[in-house]
């Protein structure tokens, strides 16, 4: 038997390993944590951020301090800096996640470039650990991460279903989950250049400082959605298919540079110009409020505290019906507007929050606009 065999036998720790002799070591590792773990602590596990699970940051567990531990799921997160690649921290490193496989734990790792480079990737990469879990478990607290106030009896569980956590209805899961805030991005004019109707690949030009506007979204742990209309489609300039390709060949060159879309909408129609089942005057087609909507239902996001960043007074107007805050641009057709001479006439319905260079200067002022709320 290993040392930390013998001390579980012989009772050293409680049920979840947790080594009190180990306490005084944390508080110092608590207040220098690295630029890594404190990225993913305070924009994906702080506060239930992560599906409505308890974290806990510098845990004493058997003989060592875990970086981040969730004791409901049993699940430790490491970040490795650079001396993990040396031979010797890899030995530890597997003797380590030997001893905590063997009391139960399931560990998981990251580096600290995975972390400062692709946070989105690291959560979804936790994320779906999470959901490996839940569907070995066919019972869950009735709040995560608390105990149950109606009955604080230990073992008290609702049965979810026979397949596991995963099953349950979406509606209650939204609820239990924190709602997310979002950035939603006109697409063109806003993230690419405006061409008039973009019906060739050729034509699509990433504005360059879009690269670094949605990765700070990414970085900050608000979703990145796209928001477009497409009525090129209801005119017959191109299908439905195309937009799809255009987004796909969007999303491919964002991630070259580390940015990603969490998801994309568009619509499709045209009240007065479309052709066959693409004539309708819609709930999608901004300035109506439809494809938010859809957005906050799909991916539980609290539209009163999100933002829309475009470069027409609709996306303004669009992000008012919400109760969301509108950044103008003045890419695309923003510069036009401002001087009275674009496609949308301004009015107080539609009158921005904030008015931006471009889309990296809106996502700087939502980062600031962010700190002052909190």
């Amino acid at each position: 038997m290993t040392e930390v065999e013998n001390r579980m036998a012989y009772g050293a720790f409680d049920n979840w390993g947790y080594n009190k002799k180990l306490k005084p070591l944390v508080g110092n590792l608590r207040r220098n944590m690295t630029k890594s773990e404190a990225c993913l602590w305070k924009y994906a596990l702080k506060a239930k951020q992560l599906k409505g699970y308890q974290f806990r940051r510098q845990r004493p567990v058997l003989n060592y301090i875990a970086d981040f531990i969730c004791k409901e799921l049993m699940l430790i997160i490491e970040i490795d800096g650079i001396t993990h690649d040396a031979e010797t921290s890899l030995a530890k490193d597997k003797n380590r996640e030997e001893d905590l496989n063997r009391a139960g734990f399931k560990l998981i790792r990251f580096t600290d470039e995975e972390v400062l480079k692709n946070i989105s990737g690291v959560v979804t990469a936790i994320e779906a650990e999470v959901e490996t879990i839940e569907k070995s478990t066919p019972l869950i607290p009735r709040q995560r991460g608390t105990r149950n106030t109606h009955n604080s009896k230990k073992g008290n569980y609702d049965k979810v279903s026979f397949t596991g956590r995963t099953t349950f209805d979406e509606s209650i899961k939204n609820e239990m989950m924190e709602k997310n805030v979002a950035v939603f991005l006109d697409r063109d004019g806003t993230i690419n250049e405006e061409v008039g109707y973009l019906d060739r690949l050729d034509k699509l030009k990433t504005i360059t400082t879009a690269y670094e506007a949605i990765k700070l979204i990414n970085l900050s742990g608000m979703k990145a959605v796209v928001i477009s209309n497409q009525a090129g489609v209801a005119r017959g300039f191109f299908t439905e298919e195309f937009v799809n390709t255009v987004n796909n060949h969007l999303l491919a060159d964002l991630k070259k540079k580390g940015a990603s879309i969490d998801k994309f909408y568009y619509c499709p129609h045209h009240p007065e110009d479309g052709k066959g089942e693409y004539l309708q005057n819609c709930g999608c087609r901004k300035p109506a409020p439809g494809m938010l909507l859809q957005a906050a239902q799909e991916l539980n996001i609290d539209l009163a505290n999100s933002y829309f960043v475009g470069d027409r007074f609709i996306d303004m107007e669009t992000a008012k019906k919400v109760g969301a805050k509108g950044i103008l641009v003045k890419t695309g057709y923003g510069e036009d507007l401002l001087q009275d001479d674009g496609p949308d006439t301004a009015s107080p319905e539609n009158k921005p929050d904030f008015i931006a260079a471009d889309i990296l200067e809106a996502v700087q002022w939502i980062l600031k606009d962010r700190k002052n709320i909190k």
